[in-house]
């Protein structure tokens, strides 16, 4: 999708090790040697789980996606809880492509995390997923409409709105939308907010 595009190339190159970049971030009352190894090893589990995620959005397998999942489950669960805003992107974005649901619950980390990178990235994965589970979005409504309303990121607005398109036609979600269609000062977040309000109404006088 467009929104799914917009947001990869807003996320930032991830760095491979510290010393690369010429400093030195993590731990830094730490010799310099150690702290490089550190930083190889956790660049060494997001280049992992990249390349899982990366076979498996190519993937229609069933097989190969379960065996990719088993392979990187603790590398999901530890980059979503890093300190490093550039893993937990990858995570998130990882849960997606993976087509993890038994690690949607993290997901909502991502949708509340103070990185727009992974908040975008949550979003497109919950985009994703919510396709076949209409329910995902239904529960995180609230979030949803809160991000859609007052994220500082316009990336992250739009992709909120995106999400809405595949919940159930709730009075309060068309109205925030119709809302965003004709009154929204973002010309991308007015056009985005029409064609989900449109879909969602069609959607309502087909039930």
């Amino acid at each position: 999708m467009p929104g799914d595009a917009r947001l990869r190339r807003r996320l930032t190159p991830l760095a491979t090790a510290c010393c690369v970049r010429g400093t030195f971030p993590y731990f830094c009352t730490v010799s310099a040697p150690l702290t490089c190894l550190l930083c190889q090893r956790r660049a060494g589990s997001m280049s992992k789980l990249a390349e899982a995620a990366a076979k498996a959005s190519e993937s229609t397998d069933e097989r190969e996606l379960a065996d990719l999942r088993r392979e990187v489950a603790d590398e999901v669960e530890s980059s979503a809880r890093s300190s490093d805003y550039r893993e937990r992107a990858v995570a998130y974005r990882a849960i997606g492509q993976l087509r993890f649901n038994q690690k949607t619950e993290l997901l909502r980390r991502g949708l509340e995390d103070q990185s727009p990178a992974c908040r975008g990235s949550a979003l497109l994965s919950l985009e994703l997923l919510s396709r076949d589970h209409p329910g995902l979005v239904n529960s995180s409504r609230p979030l949803l409409h809160s991000l859609a309303n007052d994220d500082p990121n316009q990336a992250v607005r739009r992709l909120a709105v995106l999400c809405l398109k595949n919940g159930s036609p709730t009075a309060d979600t068309l109205t925030l939308l119709a809302h965003f269609a004709n009154e929204d000062d973002e010309e991308g977040l007015r056009a985005a907010a029409a064609a989900v309000h449109s879909a969602l109404k069609k959607k309502s006088t087909t039930r």
